[in-house]
């Protein structure tokens, strides 16, 4: 727990660190405050039952004289009124401070799953090739959620572990053997569990970690196929592995709740026992009257009462630190990882658009792994004006070749220079791209928030949007359409055709005006009278940009200026004259 804390110390905000000291102080206020509720109850029984020796202890004279005045009615009647403030006012502080807490692990639930998110984001184009979206999405949503469990069960540990000290401290004034076998027992039954179940609520912390993952995923599976399934007719098949695997993730969750059940039975039992045996112990063994012991067995009956709580509270806190241990170290591995804290060119603010003139590889060399090199000693230029065609098989590396080139991924051998300067993370800070994939991605919102696709609704230009609608020959298509360009199209463009799509995918990526466009199989689904306008709308923007296609069929790049064929590792120059 230590290291944790340490790790803690060094991602947390002053503010935040400020706040989690105020909820651990705030636990000396509410066990302050269960002691004076549970004294005030014990002086009100006193107060029924002896009131004189009650009223013998008060210090000042005046009042006491008072109080002595009165009859016993009135005087119960008094004590009465001011129980109940007391307990008026214990509770109101007690919801103040609830929902202060509340407040600040909703704060700092938000914020630990925004910096995850941004972290991610950060992170190299390679890692996102290598890890499942549904891994990251589960980071930063349930296991966030975890972590920020740990933090906040730690200090219910410690602010139940308060008030238990005091609660049993109030019994060494009274009694030191009773308040010795009352904690003793308590701490001996919560020891032994938590050394017992600690290695289980790990194992099966871990175990839904990974479980939730796994029904995330799919999840994330069964609505990407969604055609195939409707198709096929797979739905029972489909809802059949998504039972085994939420039945599989609620069979942790539940080994984990009764886990931290458990304490509650015991400690119940165990307090009541206490009671009895005490209560035996003075009649039967020491020959006391019942009015005599009230007031004694009122106190140890209020303070194990007020105890069982916080042992049980004490008891599952220790389970959830144990559950979730595996949470809060997976949250500060990434969050203490400032291997990719330096600035990535995607999140830099836009400052003066520059001219892209023109575009160096030299011997370049690419592999994902030592064993099997996907380019190798690879040379050209690329000029603005000029359109550049990419083509070879499946497989053969054009997108991996384009993937370099915007900086994605880092070549083992070689430069790539922009206006002859070396790429670097800054590269394209100035420099304006655009790039429409195979498969445009479509959200379920209007066309014009799909191709202002990265900024906020109230920020979308409209003149922008007209030009890059004109541009991708878009002009027909939306203006049939009863609400224009606020038309929704459905989640991935469900109610517009595939051509439609992709000119959709076309003028988000010309909306600002790009002085690099890549076309990444950007026609390869569409039949050829679709593709050949789409083509030729393209051609028309070449003059101020560099554009690069890549295809695998040839008679999609007919209109480029030259043509890389990618074949056995090397690149095939075509210049068309």
């Amino acid at each position: 727990m230590l290291s944790i804390i340490q790790d803690l110390g060094k991602i947390l905000s002053y503010k935040q660190k400020i706040h989690l000291i105020f909820i651990f102080l705030s636990a000396f206020i509410m066990s302050a405050l269960d002691m004076i509720g549970v004294g005030s109850l014990v002086g009100f029984i006193a107060v029924i039952s002896t009131p004189e020796v009650v009223i013998e202890l008060i210090p000042i004279e005046a009042l006491k004289f008072f109080l002595l005045d009165l009859d016993q009615k009135t005087l119960v009647i008094y004590s009465a009124i001011l129980i109940i403030s007391v307990f008026l006012i214990k509770n109101l502080i007690f919801l103040i401070l609830y929902y202060v807490e509340a407040k600040i692990k909703k704060n700092l639930n938000v914020d630990f799953s925004k910096r995850i998110f941004a972290t991610f984001l950060k992170r190299p184009y390679i890692f996102h090739t290598l890890t499942s979206p549904v891994s990251s999405i589960n980071t930063i949503l349930p296991v966030t959620n975890r972590a920020i469990l740990y933090i906040f069960s730690s200090l219910t540990f410690f602010r139940e572990g308060l008030t238990i000290f005091f609660l049993m401290g109030t019994l060494i004034f009274i009694d030191i053997k009773t308040y010795s076998i009352i904690f003793i027992l308590f701490l001996i039954i919560s020891f032994l569990f938590n050394f017992f179940s600690k290695k289980k609520a790990d194992y099966y912390g871990g175990k839904t970690n990974f479980a939730e993952e796994k029904t995330l995923g799919h999840l994330n599976k069964a609505f990407s196929y969604i055609k195939l399934i409707k198709l096929f007719n797979t739905n029972d098949f489909w809802v059949k592995k998504f039972f085994n695997e939420k039945n599989r993730l609620h069979e942790y969750q539940t080994i984990s709740y009764l886990l931290s059940r458990i304490p509650k039975i015991i400690l119940e039992i165990a307090g009541v026992s206490i009671v009895v045996f005490i209560f035996i112990f003075f009649i039967v063994v020491d020959n006391k009257n019942i009015e005599e012991i009230i007031p004694f067995l009122t106190l140890i009956v209020l303070i194990v009462v007020r105890c069982l709580p916080a042992f049980t509270n004490l008891n599952q806190s220790l389970n959830s630190i144990n559950y979730t241990n595996k949470s809060i170290n997976r949250i500060l591995e990434i969050l203490t990882d400032k291997t990719f804290d330096q600035d990535d060119p995607k999140y830099i603010s836009k400052k003066k658009i520059l001219q892209l003139e023109k575009i160096e590889v030299k011997n370049l060399s690419f592999s994902y792994n030592e064993d099997y090199k996907i380019l190798e000693d690879v040379s050209f230029d690329i000029f603005k004006g000029q359109i550049i065609g990419i083509n070879g098989t499946t497989g053969s590396g054009k997108s991996t070749l384009v993937d370099l080139i915007l900086g994605l991924l880092k070549p083992n051998k070689g430069q790539i220079l922009l206006n002859g300067e070396e790429l670097n993370k800054k590269s394209y800070e100035n420099i304006n791209i655009g790039y429409v994939p195979q498969d445009t991605y479509i959200s379920d919102d209007t066309i014009e928030e799909n191709i202002g696709f990265n900024i906020n609704k109230k920020d979308i230009d409209p003149t922008k949007i007209k030009e890059a609608i004109k541009s991708s020959n878009l002009d027909d298509f939306i203006n049939n359409l009863p609400e224009k360009v606020n038309t929704y199209i459905g989640e991935d463009g469900v109610r517009i055709s595939g051509g439609q799509k992709q000119r959709i995918g076309l003028a988000r990526a010309l909306y600002d005006d790009p002085n690099l466009l890549i076309l990444d199989e950007a026609t390869s689904a569409l039949d050829n009278e679709t593709e050949a306008s789409i083509i030729n709308e393209i051609t028309k923007l070449k003059k101020d940009k560099i554009i690069i296609m890549i295809a695998h069929r040839l008679n999609t790049l007919k209109n480029c200026d030259k043509i890389i064929t990618v074949k056995d590792k090397k690149i095939y120059l075509d210049i068309k004259k």
